[in-house]
């Protein structure tokens, strides 16, 4: 009984959450649905990705790396007024490998084709998440250094939106092999900037 009411307990959470989130499709039950650039489901993986090993969810995105180009996957929202919690659940394929040439990350906007952006540079070997504000022309920049246990990892980051701003979600990664596996994705207000 104890088991259940954890269960139950666990999976209203996990509701609440993904009612919060700004995002569509965050937990990717409807498949590539509201998200854009290279990415597929598990299922739509094929014959030629066969080195591609499930890491155990059937609603996730998969991200193939390219050995020349940067990839990424996005998504528009608005904001809320507040304080906003990015959060991103990920498996990095045991195999994959990120260029090691300094060059690839040398302009990453360009890169990734924000090429009327000012441009900036990254460390060898980081993918990167960028909260861009269309409108203004700027974006909040995070890089992560994922670790490739071919386990779940989560990355989380804060900003502070407005109310009604328009802002576009990128998640982009460097030239390399292998596969990313998005798992989760949630851009959640904090509790205070919830009207009761």
């Amino acid at each position: 009984m104890k088991k259940l009411t954890l269960a139950l307990l666990l999976l209203a959470a996990f509701n609440h959450v993904q009612a919060d989130n700004l995002l569509q499709n965050g937990d990717f039950s409807d498949g590539i649905a509201h998200w854009y650039g290279s990415c597929r489901t598990p299922a739509d993986m094929t014959s030629d990705d066969s080195s591609y090993q499930n890491p155990g969810s059937a609603n996730a995105l998969v991200v193939k790396l390219r050995n020349g180009d940067w990839t990424k996957v996005t998504q528009d929202f608005e904001t809320k007024p507040g304080v906003i919690t990015l959060s991103v659940t990920y498996v990095l394929s045991p195999d994959l490998k990120f260029s090691q040439r300094p060059d690839d990350y040398a302009n990453t906007t360009g890169a990734i084709g924000f090429t009327a952006w000012r441009s900036f540079s990254t460390e060898v070997g980081q993918w990167v998440v960028m909260m861009c504000d269309l409108a203004a022309g700027h974006a909040n920049v995070f890089t992560i250094n994922g670790k490739q246990t071919g386990a779940p990892q989560t990355f989380t980051a804060s900003f502070n939106g407005k109310s009604g701003e328009k802002k576009n979600l990128c998640l982009a990664f460097p030239p390399g092999q292998g596969f990313v596996t998005l798992q989760n994705i949630a851009l959640t207000p904090s509790q205070s900037n919830v009207a009761p």
